[in-house]
Parts: C-alpha cells; structure tokens; sequence
C-alpha cells in the first residue's frame, strides 16, 4: 500500500488533535505529504445587514482569517521533516472533507470522532461516519 497523501480535518478539539498527531506519525511513516484543514460554515446575510457596524462579508473574512491563524500554530508542534499543507474550506463539512479528499489526491483520510450517541447523535449528525460513507479513500477514526 502507497500512502503519498494524508488528509487530516480538524475542529481544533482535543479529539480532533490526537486525530492530528496520529496523522502526523503515519505521514511521517510513509514519508507522505499531510494536509491538515478546516471547514468553516459559510456565512449567509442578514436581511437587515445595514444596521449593524459589521457586515456578513466582515464577519465571513474575520473566520477564515481566525482559522487559518489557528490551523498556522497547530503547524508548529509538527515534526519538520513532515510535508505539510493547510487550508481552510468553506461549506458542508463532511462535504468538503471528501472533496478535498479527492483535490489533494489523498490516500487516506484521518479523522476524529467526538462519540456522540443518541439524540445528539440524531440532532448533530456525525461528520466523520459521513465521511467514511462518501469517501474514495480509507478513514481512520480516532476517538
């Protein structure tokens, strides 16, 4: 099994970030590259923007700025030697993992998963199950 790319999502929980640490030591195994990133919401309008000091748009630009500075200091606590890639993606995350799965011509995909059951499970959804049914590569879930 090749293993050149390895894609790594993150919500910066401390699940998320034993997820990185796994996908760091596996990239660092294969010698492949990792792509850490991020999916933010997109932002929808007020209907009555104009009254507030802030615009959607602002508000838009100040996430993705505040994700990318926090996806950079993740970066710091990576080994070197390990290739590295971020971005921060806007949408559907389970969505977006996927495609991004597909843009970065990842061979696999490692993921966290918050355990959620029942009614929060329901409400909530899990991302991660998401991707592994979308996925066109392995996932491996870290609890």
């Amino acid at each position: 099994m090749t293993i050149n790319n390895i894609l790594c999502p993150t919500d910066f929980s401390d699940t998320a970030n034993k997820a990185i640490s796994y996908a760091a030591e596996m990239a660092l195994k294969y010698d492949a590259t990792l792509h850490l990133v991020s999916v933010i919401n997109e932002i929808h309008g007020f209907d009555s923007f104009q009254v507030l000091a802030i615009t959607p748009n602002d508000i838009h630009e100040h996430m993705l700025k505040i994700t990318q500075e926090k996806l950079d200091e993740l970066t710091t606590d990576i080994k070197p030697s390990i290739p590295l890639h971020t971005a921060v993606l806007e949408g559907h995350p389970s969505t977006e993992i996927t495609q991004a799965a597909v843009n970065f011509d990842c061979d696999m995909i490692v993921i966290a998963s918050h355990g959620r059951t029942g009614l929060e499970h329901i409400l909530i959804g899990s991302v991660a199950e998401s991707v592994t049914r979308q996925s066109h590569c392995p996932v491996l879930i870290v609890k």
